[in-house]
């Protein structure tokens, strides 16, 4: 956190040098951008609606990093048809692979794109969003039960795609917890 606000400022303070007055809201293009920088990504504030300006700038509220381990920068505003003829990475939500895509395109619109109605793609998004309440779960059933699958990975995928073992397995782990509380 303390490195991107270190990086970010020093950016903003060469580009305001050198007469730039607006920047852009850069976060990354991955499943695992937190909701408020996926608001954020683009030109303009989303509770504004006006461009990010550099006289404006305040990290955490509008201006990278909003929260810690924030992964967002910010860059130099580019007019509409320089952009276009420019790309930034993205990571594909289905096989974790770097993409090139448009840089005009905001976060909203690539979920909406490439996540957004793609069974797999928001599978991965259900268990990254839920890895800690599911890690903590996942460990507490290893505890009780023998039968639960080694790793994080392998217990997610079972618990959001096969109903029935994960009902199964939620009512063994309460009958055992009856018979031995402790």
């Amino acid at each position: 956190t303390e490195t991107m606000h270190v990086y970010n400022e020093m950016s903003a303070e060469a580009s305001s040098s050198m007469g730039t007055k607006r920047y852009r809201f850069i976060a990354v293009l991955d499943l695992k951008t937190s909701g408020i920088c996926r608001m954020h990504d683009g030109p303009k504030d989303p509770d504004t609606g006006k461009f990010y300006t550099y006289a404006t700038r305040k990290a955490g509220v509008n201006f990278p990093p909003l929260h810690p381990w924030c992964r967002s920068i910010e860059a130099p505003y580019i007019d509409k048809s320089t952009l276009a003829d420019i790309t930034r990475p993205a990571r594909n939500p289905v096989t974790g692979e770097i993409v090139q895509i448009p840089s005009k395109m905001t976060y909203p619109e690539w979920h909406k794109k490439h996540v957004d109605g793609d069974p797999q793609a928001m599978l991965n998004e259900r268990m990254i969003q839920n890895t800690a309440p599911d890690r903590r779960q996942w460990q507490r059933y290893r505890e009780v039960i023998e039968d639960v699958p080694k790793t994080l990975a392998e217990f997610q995928r079972m618990k959001y795609t096969n109903e029935r073992w994960w009902e199964a397995l939620k009512l063994k782990y309460r009958d055992i917890r009856s018979l031995y509380p402790f």
